[in-house]
């Protein structure tokens, strides 16, 4: 792993001899709120879920996942579509449930989903029977 200092509002990295693309695990330790826009992918998402050191970057990553997941479950919901959840987000929160190096106390946030009302802050229009239903689908699947 590499530390990189990020001095500039904006800033570009390239790295050589390497043979993947690295996922950048951003303001590790970091304390302070900050606000950051980033351009990980899902998939990069789903990797620091299930692999980084960085216990705050893993939760928020699991966070980013379980609002996206529950999203487009709330579609298909209101769509009448059959509900089914990503094996992957599965996978991420067994890791962590599996690594027992980690703080239980961690382990007990990080295996939380967002809440109603942060889902529906999220919808253009708020449906709050799908949005139950979802949260209560995906609490019972886990």
């Amino acid at each position: 792993s590499t530390v990189l200092r990020v001095t500039k509002k904006e800033e570009e990295f390239v790295f050589s001899d390497i043979l993947e693309r690295p996922i950048p695990s951003l303001l590790r330790g970091y304390s302070a709120p900050i606000r950051l826009t980033s351009d990980l992918s899902e998939s990069d998402l789903f990797f620091l879920l299930a692999h980084d050191s960085d216990e705050f970057n893993r939760w928020e990553a699991g966070q980013v996942l379980a609002r996206n997941l529950m999203l487009s479950l709330v579609a298909d919901f209101q769509q009448n579509k059959p509900l089914v959840l990503n094996p992957k987000f599965v996978h991420g929160l067994r890791s962590i449930l599996c690594d027992s190096s980690l703080d239980k106390e961690f382990v007990a946030k990080a295996i939380t989903l967002p809440g109603e009302g942060e889902i529906m802050d999220m919808m253009e229009v708020a449906d709050p029977d799908a949005v139950h239903a979802v949260r209560t689908f995906t609490r019972k699947q886990l």
